[in-house]
């Protein structure tokens, strides 16, 4: 009888680690932006970790468990854990809504100093374009730095970076995944999203066309 309850008791334990797995990725506000120092809890294993300082997180879970993404700031979002998941699980936070909700990010080591610029270029960008009067302002505002030859020659990194001919210096701009040549009719209220890419990303993904650095601009659907 002994031996048959130790038996039980093993197959048990067997059974119960099996129904335990590993699920890893990362947590993202504003699309882009890696959220540091996030609590997250599974319901039933009762794994507690939090995301490290480059967003990413690993922590055992059951089969069935339910994550708990856990913040002051951000509230509480749960993912139920099924075959279904992907892992790695990508999670993405509401955004921040104001200035001040920034400032605590960074407060509650959320967000990291240094991309505070980038937070708050995308918390201007949330349906904020209509204000301006054309395309040309609104990427003025967003980027200053920016130099413009003309309505539709847009200088990122400087003029003659791939040729000693200004016009050959323009950036890539692209409209809903769609190279333009004129964006300046372009009405920016219909405008979700403005992206610029200027590192050496730009060329890796669109070749020598973004070797002066890439516009991408998002219409709403």
């Amino acid at each position: 009888m002994k031996k048959l309850f130790l038996a039980a008791l093993v197959l048990l334990s067997v059974e119960s680690f099996a129904q335990t797995h590993v699920v890893q990725g990362s947590v993202f506000v504003f699309d882009s932006l890696k959220v540091a120092n996030l609590e997250i809890v599974a319901a039933k294993s009762k794994s507690k970790v939090r995301s490290d300082s480059l967003g990413n997180y690993s922590i055992v879970c059951n089969d069935k468990d339910m994550l708990q993404f856990k913040s002051k700031l951000f509230g509480v979002k749960r993912i139920k854990i099924d075959k279904n998941v992907a892992n790695p699980l990508d999670v993405h936070l509401k955004s921040l809504q104001t200035k001040e909700e920034v400032e605590m990010a960074i407060g509650y080591g959320h967000i990291r100093e240094k991309d505070r610029t980038s937070a708050m270029r995308h918390l201007e960008s949330k349906g904020r374009y209509g204000r301006f009067n054309s395309m040309v302002d609104v990427l003025k505002a967003y980027d200053p730095s920016l130099l413009f030859l003309n309505d539709n020659c847009v200088v990122i990194r400087g003029i003659g970076t791939v040729s000693q001919s200004a016009s050959a210096s323009c950036a890539l701009i692209l409209i809903d995944g769609v190279e333009v040549d004129n964006f300046s009719d372009l009405n920016p209220q219909l405008v979700d999203k403005v992206t610029i890419l200027k590192d050496a990303s730009s060329s890796a993904i669109y070749g020598v066309k973004g070797a002066n650095g890439v516009i991408l601009i998002s219409t709403r659907k």
